[in-house]
């Protein structure tokens, strides 16, 4: 900003230009330089655009993350009880320990319950006995694979913003 204001009062007050003519700045050299200013503002704003997507993109990966992980947990717990004299079933679901809190350890431990108890009808058939369905579990499934698809959109929006910030400081 003050560089084009500097730039503009010296273009158009002919006393300031002929100050600064004698140190090399003549009109043609000022308006260059008001050109890569203009750029560098372009630039900038490009940045700060990429920026706000890739905030975005956070905000919609946790905001399903939170979604899916409660609705998650609920199934786990249900699931729990209804399997607590199974131990097979417990094993293949994963339910034994604590579940991780991690982004990328929370997607395999969702993604293998929803999936192993999508493919099994006799967990199915003890899972509905707590009242979980099998719309309830492509739903979890749904939701899991919702925050693998943010993730991806805000790993993109990421490289998106840093690539404009290395394009601007290259400038």
């Amino acid at each position: 900003l003050f560089a084009n204001t500097a730039i503009d009062n010296s273009l158009n007050a002919p006393d300031l230009l002929a100050a600064v003519t004698p140190f090399g700045y003549d009109a043609a050299r000022l308006n260059a330089g008001k050109a890569i200013v203009s750029d560098l503002e372009a630039l900038h704003n490009q940045k700060e655009i990429k920026y706000s997507n890739k905030y975005a993109q956070t905000g919609e990966k946790n905001s399903a993350r939170e979604a899916a992980y409660d609705k998650y947990i609920v199934h786990v717990k249900l699931a729990r009880v209804a399997i607590k004299d199974n131990p097979v079933f417990e094993r293949q679901l994963g339910l034994q320990g604590k579940r991780a809190t991690d982004l990328n350890g929370f997607l395999l431990q969702a993604t293998r319950f929803y999936n192993i108890a999508l493919d099994n009808a006799d967990i199915q058939t003890t899972l509905a006995t707590v009242g979980i369905d099998t719309t309830q579990l492509q739903d979890g499934l749904s939701a899991v694979t919702a925050i693998q698809a943010a993730h991806t959109e805000q790993i993109n929006a990421k490289g998106e913003a840093e690539a404009a910030t290395k394009i601007r400081d290259q400038k």
